[in-house]
């Protein structure tokens, strides 16, 4: 849902609030006085373009390493997301986490344990955030997983994924490359 500064209501800040407040009071103020309506609009019109200036003057974010939900990590850049899953996941805390962390997508998932828990994570994470890649161990119930070799390393956008052991428990290594963002 695009809103007019490029966020989700959800991520509206406190700032937000008092541009608009200030806005309306002054549209209030510019009634009473008749020859004030012109300078009150451009007042409204600098208060509402104010919040998109000062999110483009800010400094795009490097790479990041959050933790989400209850046990998973998000590796993140301006190019690219990769997601760890931890055991047991609460769906909604975890899509909650990743939207606050600001991912607009995953291009790949890594479930280690691959189990009926991950395979109803990674559902729900493919329907909200589209087809991602998904790498699961050896019988996992993960429909359209990829079960990596170990030693078997991926570049997603700046982050490098490779994976240490397979088997029954993937364990995987996650880098951002040099320069990374």
């Amino acid at each position: 849902a695009a809103t007019f500064t490029g966020m989700r209501l959800g991520q509206l800040r406190m700032a937000h609030v008092l541009l608009l407040g200030a806005a309306l009071a002054i549209v209030v103020a510019a009634r009473r006085r008749r020859g004030a309506v012109l300078i009150a609009w451009l007042a409204v019109s600098a208060v509402l373009v104010a919040p998109l200036l000062a999110d483009r003057a800010r400094s795009v974010p490097r790479a990041q390493v959050l933790a989400v939900g209850w046990e998973s990590t998000l590796w993140r850049t301006p190019r690219s997301a990769v997601l760890l899953l931890g055991g047991d996941e609460n769906a909604e805390r975890l899509l909650g986490d990743i939207r606050v962390a600001g991912a607009e997508r995953i291009d790949l998932i890594v479930a280690p344990g691959g189990g009926r828990s991950a395979a109803g994570d990674v559902a729900v994470l493919r329907q909200r955030y589209g087809p991602a890649a998904v790498w699961a161990p050896a019988g996992s119930r993960i429909a359209g997983a990829t079960v990596p070799a170990a030693g078997s390393v991926a570049a997603v956008g700046d982050i490098v994924v490779t994976v240490e052991t397979g088997g029954e428990r993937l364990e995987v290594r996650v880098n951002v490359a040099a320069g990374g963002g």
